[in-house]
């Protein structure tokens, strides 16, 4: 797209630089398009998920450009709804990961260790005890 030299200097900047974005997004959809349903499909559920979930917002990100580009505003449409319910469910998916790499306790082994340490202070406290008499 060729931008018109007619327009102000800062007009001018601001189309270039959401024109560079414009296009940077756009490289990003095409890997996202270019995948095959049986390459998504080998992917485990919670890749999945957010593959679904980064199109999603991509798409209603676009749609919310778009709008604005257009002069409608976009927060008195279905967008904002959207877009709100797709960062919910990212939310969920962020938190599905960190549940994942949040360490898990042993319980039994910790019982054990609370165990041998109790009875290791009642044998040393005893010990102390005969050795003041």
């Amino acid at each position: 797209m060729e931008i018109s030299e007619s327009l102000p200097k800062e007009i001018e900047a601001n189309c270039s630089a959401f024109e560079a974005s414009l296009d940077s997004v756009m490289k990003e959809v095409e890997k996202l398009t270019q995948l095959s349903q049986d390459e998504i499909n080998k992917l485990p559920s919670l890749e999945q998920a957010k593959l679904d979930l980064l199109s999603l917002y991509t798409m209603n990100s676009m749609a919310w450009v778009y709008n604005t580009v257009n002069g409608i505003d976009p927060k008195q449409t279905a967008l904002k709804d959207e877009l709100q319910r797709v960062q919910v469910s990212m939310k969920k998916v962020q938190d599905i990961e960190d549940k994942k790499k949040r360490l898990t306790v042993d319980s039994k082994a910790a019982k054990r260790i609370v165990a041998h340490e109790i009875k290791e202070y009642g044998t040393k406290k005893k010990e102390n005890h005969f050795r003041k008499k």
